[in-house]
């Protein structure tokens, strides 16, 4: 006869204790995706993707450098709104992820002075913005200390850095400093309009140093910082045209769609491009060499119709290879290609 083996409160809390321990202790992996909003050359704006899983250490600091090329507005009222945001984030008071939302601000350089001097090192920096965030009606609001670089090692390959403080999660309740709600964050998506593309195309590198938390004592393990890239190609650019003939089918007219898919002016085979017909989708093509797609076909006659052609591809993790090592002796861990969706010009045919 089997006898079932019963866990009282006790060891029910003691097991929960050692699962809570290793998730703090898992490895530092951290991933960076930097794309364009509008991925032409000059056009502003920025969106920079921010993952670490929940497993992982808490993050206390993201330094990121702009590459070269890309220029950076640091001029500005405090309160003006620059960008929004969106995080997922890990509340330890409750233990519950939730999704903050929020904008981007330029903020007051006096409100952020202790934290810049505790995070950077300085209080002088040449502008500060603010992630205001609601996690579960509480504001959450993380400042970031912008460096415009014009001289030293790092103007070799940046045009400025943006760094991200965070508060401290797992600290004691009632510890000075804790993050409000014990808020981990998990996933950060921000986007910044004082941010410009550069004004020649290609593929720019964005490199990002991230340091975690010793665990459960609110100090930055500098030993555990680590260096991530992203991989921003600039433009990226969809087109689509169109022409309507005879067709042998009665009451019926022939369309002919065909466009191309680029990115730095070349064609990008093998991707998956949906074809709308006043918004709805009605033939999925995929690329050739060259970036080309096209397609024909027979449309009922009478009125017209506007056609647009849409492109979406996944992120891709490069892996630690595609790194190239900047601010040795940290390791470079890990490099990405971020994923994007594009949509083509609207061509209306009468048919």
């Amino acid at each position: 006869m089997r006898k079932l083996l019963r866990l009282g409160p006790l060891v029910l809390v003691s097991l929960t204790a050692l699962v809570g321990a290793g998730e703090a202790l898992a490895e530092f992996r951290p991933q960076i995706f930097v794309t364009s909003t509008k991925p032409a050359v000059g056009a502003a704006g920025i969106k920079i993707r921010y993952v670490s899983a929940r497993l992982q250490e808490p993050t206390a600091n993201v330094k990121i450098a702009v590459p070269k090329s890309y220029v950076t507005t640091t001029a500005g009222s405090a309160g003006a709104r620059i960008g929004s945001a969106t995080a997922s984030v890990l509340l330890t008071d409750p233990n519950r992820i939730v999704t903050a939302k929020g904008s981007l601000q330029i903020a007051s350089a006096s409100e952020f002075a202790p934290q810049a001097t505790g995070c950077t090192g300085t209080a002088s920096h040449s502008a500060t913005w603010v992630l205001s965030l609601n996690a579960a009606g509480t504001v959450l609001r993380v400042p970031i200390f912008v460096d415009a670089i014009s001289t030293g090692p790092s103007a070799a390959f940046a045009s400025s850095t943006l760094e991200l403080c965070l508060a401290a999660p797992d600290t004691p309740r009632g510890s000075p400093g804790r993050a409000p709600l014990g808020a981990k964050l998990l996933t950060l998506t921000l986007t910044a309009g004082s941010i410009k593309n550069p004004a020649a195309g290609g593929i720019y590198r964005w490199r990002a140093t991230a340091t975690p938390y010793n665990v459960g004592v609110g100090t930055a393990n500098a030993s555990g910082t680590v260096e991530v890239q992203s991989l921003s190609v600039v433009p990226l650019k969809l087109t689509l045209e169109g022409t309507v003939g005879a067709s042998r089918k009665q009451g019926f007219r022939r369309v002919s769609l065909s466009g191309l898919l680029s990115a730095n002016a070349v064609g990008i085979n093998g991707i998956f491009v949906d074809l709308l017909r006043g918004g709805k989708k009605f033939a999925t093509l995929t690329t050739k060499k060259g970036g080309v797609f096209a397609a024909t076909g027979d449309i009922k006659r009478g009125g017209g119709s506007t056609f647009v052609a849409r492109a979406t591809t996944p992120d891709k993790d490069l892996g630690g290879g595609s790194c190239v090592a900047t601010f040795t002796p940290i390791p470079c861990q890990d490099a990405t290609l971020p994923g994007f969706t594009l949509a083509s010009n609207v061509v209306r045919l009468g048919l």
